[in-house]
């Protein structure tokens, strides 16, 4: 058999095909981790979202988390405490949306713990969500769980 033109032509169109078809089944097998379930209902609420975002913002520097090593502690300033009603913490996973989870928070002075129990070590987003006269708020912290 003698290698010519068309011959080229075969082998690189097989291997191109071959390769697409490689890629298509891999890319399917991947996991799509959305930060909700009712991710593509809520991306029609966007500018809600951003309302929240913006009316948050003051309070970003007032939230600080630490790591006790057994606890995740959360520290609220002063004068947030009577603002905060009906407060969640949200722990998404970006890598595995099945080790997502939500506490709803108990404060104790102005702090609030979570046990490391429920959390594998890697990065977490912490989304501390609240309302206040029926405003909702929510403030997103990067959490490293080590």
């Amino acid at each position: 058999m003698k290698f010519n033109f068309g011959t080229g032509i075969f082998i690189f169109m097989s291997l191109f095909i071959i390769a697409m078809v490689t890629f298509v089944v891999f890319a399917h097998r991947q996991d799509a981790n959305l930060v909700h379930k009712d991710y593509y209902e809520k991306g029609v609420d966007h500018s809600r979202q951003m309302e929240i975002t913006s009316r948050s913002a003051p309070y970003d520097r007032m939230i600080e988390w630490t790591d006790t090593g057994t606890e995740i502690e959360f520290s609220f300033a002063d004068e947030m405490i009577p603002i905060l009603q009906n407060v969640n913490i949200f722990y998404f996973r970006p890598s595995d949306h099945h080790r997502d989870v939500t506490y709803p928070v108990s404060l104790v002075g102005n702090k609030f713990k979570t046990a490391k129990n429920d959390l594998i070590k890697g990065r977490y987003i912490a989304k501390i969500t609240w309302t206040h006269k029926n405003l909702d708020y929510e403030i997103d912290k990067t959490i490293i769980v080590k």
